[in-house]
């Protein structure tokens, strides 16, 4: 009996070793506006290494979102009051996690029921809707190019039909909003996130090819190197997306003079026939190239984000526990 008692004792310290069921944990939480499907029992990460799981989670307020964490008390000491939480993916298409980041020494370390600030900005979920209806614009656009010819085609000129079917100039007033609203959507999606990752990505990997001198974890090391293969993917679409703006606001400006001309007649109907079909062929092109980038820009803002506090931590170790000052490259300026 004796003997049985001892390999049972033996067997639950095993695996309670095995599954951290005795480690002495402490509590965090974070509130969020969107946590994008996290669950309970999420991984909690703190530069790469878990360090906890998410206990709980509830409304808080009017539509925000409470994250109470059970974090390992050997955690404490490195995490600081000015560190940040966010959501982040374990994977390309893996679960949700809470990734803990940042703080410096300067500030207190975290104690019990401490509530951590949150990063503020636009999710990879929402920055792929916004794309999607991107897409969807564009569709729009063209599906209107191909009914104003359509209509031009069946006879009497664009000038007659402007003023026996209002429909037309609907049409053309819809295409002129559909870019508009593109154009905006683009500006907000780089604003707070694409061009952040970018400068980031670009900033941290020539200050790591700098300044490290010594070898570093194969956890590290893998983290590097998915940190800095999306460089080009993503200076790649910064670039389609600066030359796409471009091209947007001259067809805004271009389609607005063009309504209006066609309203006082001072356009013949020919060069207007002409001026909207190639308009029409270049927004086609325009979908096709995002229908491929968007998809990719996504999956290398996922290794990005996944890599990235592993990267921040290394940088802050050769840095005196600071990051460097951003720099914002030209996109396409590879190294």
């Amino acid at each position: 009996i004796v003997l049985g008692l001892a390999i049972l004792i033996v067997t639950i310290f095993t695996l309670g070793g095995q599954k951290k069921a005795f480690v002495k944990t402490f509590a965090l939480s974070a509130v969020f506006n969107d946590v994008s499907g996290l669950a309970i029992g999420a991984n909690v990460l703190f530069s790469g290494v878990k360090i906890g799981t998410v206990k709980k989670i509830e409304f808080y307020g009017d539509s925000q979102v409470k994250v109470m964490m059970s974090i390992e008390n050997d955690a404490e000491s490195h995490i600081h009051k000015n560190a940040l939480a966010k959501i982040g993916s374990d994977g390309l298409i893996g679960n949700k996690i809470v990734v803990i980041y940042g703080g410096d020494k300067t500030q207190p370390q975290v104690v019990k029921n401490d509530l951590l600030r949150v990063e503020n900005g636009m999710s990879t979920d929402d920055m792929m809707a916004t794309l999607q209806q991107n897409n969807k614009n564009l569709m729009d656009i063209t599906s209107s190019f191909k009914s104003i010819s359509k209509k031009i085609d069946s006879g009497n000129g664009i000038l007659g039909k402007l003023v026996s079917d209002p429909a037309l100039g609907v049409k053309l007033a819809s295409t002129i909003n559909n870019l508009q609203e593109t154009v905006d959507n683009f500006k907000t999606v780089d604003s707070v996130t694409t061009v952040q990752a970018y400068s980031k990505q670009y900033t941290y990997t020539r200050f790591i090819e700098t300044h490290l001198k010594d070898t570093v974890t194969k956890t590290i090391a893998e983290n590097l190197q998915n940190f800095q293969s999306v460089e080009k993917g993503l200076g790649d679409y910064l670039s389609l997306r600066t030359n796409w703006l471009k091209e947007a606001n001259a067809s805004i400006l271009q389609l607005q003079n063009l309504s209006h001309d066609l309203k006082i007649g001072s356009v013949d109907d020919e060069e207007a026939v002409e001026f909207i079909n190639n308009e029409k062929k270049r927004s086609e092109a325009i979908i096709e190239e995002l229908k491929i980038n968007t998809e990719t820009v996504r999956k290398h803002l996922e290794i990005f984000n996944q890599s990235l506090p592993t990267v921040e931590t290394l940088v802050k170790q050769l840095n005196s526990e600071t990051l460097p000052a951003f720099i914002t490259p030209e996109p396409n300026h590879h190294h």
